[in-house]
């Protein structure tokens, strides 16, 4: 598991050069349309080149994951699962970038996504709530 922290606040990404290198990617939720573009997403989008309409893999210097349906309600866990079993697989076959994901939904689901992600490559650079301890 990745021993380095992402700030816990996508917006912060604003203020600061967050991706540092251009073998870093940022990781956020978006809904499954492609077109949310508030919070994380509408950081990626501004920010990092992530299309408006492509809501599942790379966009830009960006990973989306579709977490929200339509509606903006969130996916069912095994859903989640899925979507998440799907990035990890993902990121070990782009072991040489570096993954920084934004915390995904609400901290309900805090976690599940804690536990979703126990396996993660060291290219995955995960939010504070989503480290064991």
């Amino acid at each position: 598991m990745s021993k380095t922290v992402s700030p816990r606040w996508a917006f912060l990404m604003r203020y600061r050069n967050w991706l540092r290198n251009d073998n870093e990617v940022l990781v956020y939720g978006t809904n499954q349309d492609g077109t949310r573009t508030i919070g994380d997403a509408g950081v990626a989008v501004k920010h990092y080149g992530a299309k408006i309409g492509e809501w599942w893999g790379p966009t830009g210097r960006c990973y989306a994951i579709p977490i929200y349906s339509e509606g903006n309600r969130t996916v069912d866990d095994e859903r989640k699962k899925e979507l998440i079993a799907e990035f990890l697989s993902y990121a070990r076959r782009n072991s040489s970038t570096i993954f920084r994901v934004c915390r995904l939904g609400s901290a309900y689901y805090d976690d599940l996504y804690k536990e979703l992600f126990q396996q993660a490559p060291r290219n995955i650079i995960l939010p504070t709530k989503y480290l064991t301890k």
